[in-house]
């Protein structure tokens, strides 16, 4: 077959094989974390390849596909989990599709190695993502302000949490008190290493250790796909994040309401020089490895990208308002993942998600959330209405880089 030539309806791609591989490409993407803007283009573009008419409605927990004619259109319902970030499986699902794009795959065979994806285990298992919490927790707490003994303390409390994590979420009766129960725990081994250990800011150490759970990156996908017209999939992303803050804040305000039984610990944090900011993007790197199950050949792709994320939010924080500068980090980080993209054949997203994440406001939020529940009105609203200012500050970084320079395919 001609590389780029119209795919022929033989019986290896008959209406039902290519039904079947929509949907399941469908499902693969959304599982991978795909937002609705992207996931919807990637199928519209896939089925005019295949020389079908239909019609893709993302949400987060559903996707309706609608298949042939409008007159004659039959209407599927796909029931789907909440999606967790694997850049892996997205960049292999977009591999994929390549192929079929490129006419070198029939849609029996891709359905197939689709299936066979799906039942692959993850790259990264509890071994690689617990110490990933540590990692990245410490790696935080550099970028909040913290110091060395905030770090140690961050490390040692974040690996707790993912400890938590990793056994909550394989027991149903425990998954929907994730958040809630990390918050508490969070707090507590923050106040008790306080107490027991060293002297250490322990609100400080509370924020890092939860920081990859805190969904800054959801709130800014939410806004994102609100800004592009994805009305219901934004609106109910941007639902779940809310109730995610919340548990988040309420199990923090649980915690620290109980070791406040003890005595307290004051500790003022001396912040590490600038040289432990170099550290600290070296050290995400590695954390973001295994937590965004990211292939190894990948890995520089999203080290250039928080490199430029972390660089331009510096540079633009001396001269510009928090808002306008991340704006300005987020039009840097998504021109430079477009940019590897095309040089590299590869999504944008795999570089864009990661370089995003270091410039999400969910740190600010979350603090905000827990001021505003500790009743320190003033200063809550004004930390949430900063963090949802600086969420569509990203939002619209990232729409302005897709008009400037695009990627080649909607991934």
């Amino acid at each position: 077959m001609t590389r780029g030539a119209p795919l022929t309806v033989t019986s290896t791609t008959r209406q039902d094989d290519r039904e079947t591989l929509l949907r399941e490409v469908a499902r693969s993407l959304h599982a991978a974390g795909a937002p609705a803007h992207r996931l919807e283009q990637t199928v519209d573009a896939l089925a005019r390849r295949l020389g079908l008419p239909a019609r893709i409605f993302s949400t987060p927990t559903a996707i309706y596909a609608g298949f042939g004619p409008e007159d004659e259109a039959r209407t599927v319902l796909l029931r789907v989990q909440r999606a967790s970030l694997d850049l892996g499986r997205l960049a292999d699902v977009d591999a994929l599709t390549r192929r079929i794009l490129a006419g070198e795959l029939a849609a029996d065979r891709a359905v197939e190695q689709l299936h066979a994806l799906s039942q692959q285990q993850p790259r990264f298992g509890p071994a690689w993502q617990v110490p990933g919490y540590g990692v990245s927790a410490a790696a935080a707490t550099v970028l909040l302000g913290g110091g060395l003994a905030e770090v140690l303390a961050s490390a040692m409390v974040g690996v707790i949490v993912g400890l938590f994590v990793i056994a909550a979420a394989d027991r149903p009766q425990l998954s929907a008190l994730i958040e809630l129960g990390a918050g508490l725990l969070a707090a507590i081994a923050a106040g008790a290493w306080a107490r027991g250990v060293m002297p250490i800011d322990a609100g400080i150490v509370t924020i890092a250790a939860l920081i990859v759970l805190v969904p800054g990156l959801t709130l800014t996908t939410a806004l994102t796909e609100l800004a592009t017209h994805h009305l219901v999939s934004g609106t109910a992303r941007l639902a779940g994040a809310g109730v995610t803050f919340a548990s988040l804040g309420l199990g923090a305000m649980a915690g620290a309401a109980i070791m406040q039984l003890l005595p307290d610990v004051q500790a003022t944090p001396i912040p590490v020089p600038e040289w432990g900011h170099a550290i600290a993007w070296a050290a995400a790197v590695l954390a973001f490895t295994p937590l965004m199950q990211t292939r190894l050949v990948d890995v520089p792709l999203f080290a250039v990208s928080t490199a430029v994320g972390m660089l331009a939010l510096r540079v633009g924080g001396d001269v510009l308002p928090p808002a306008l500068a991340a704006a300005v980090g987020a039009l840097c980080v998504a021109l430079v993942s477009n940019l590897l993209a095309r040089v590299t054949d590869r999504p944008a997203a795999v570089a864009l998600v990661p370089g995003l994440f270091l410039l999400v406001p969910g740190s600010v939020g979350f603090r905000g959330l827990v001021e505003l529940l500790d009743s320190n009105l003033d200063s809550g609203l004004h930390h949430l209405v900063g963090a949802v200012l600086t969420a569509a500050a990203l939002a619209a970084g990232v729409i302005i880089a897709q008009a400037m320079a695009p990627p080649r395919r909607a991934l």
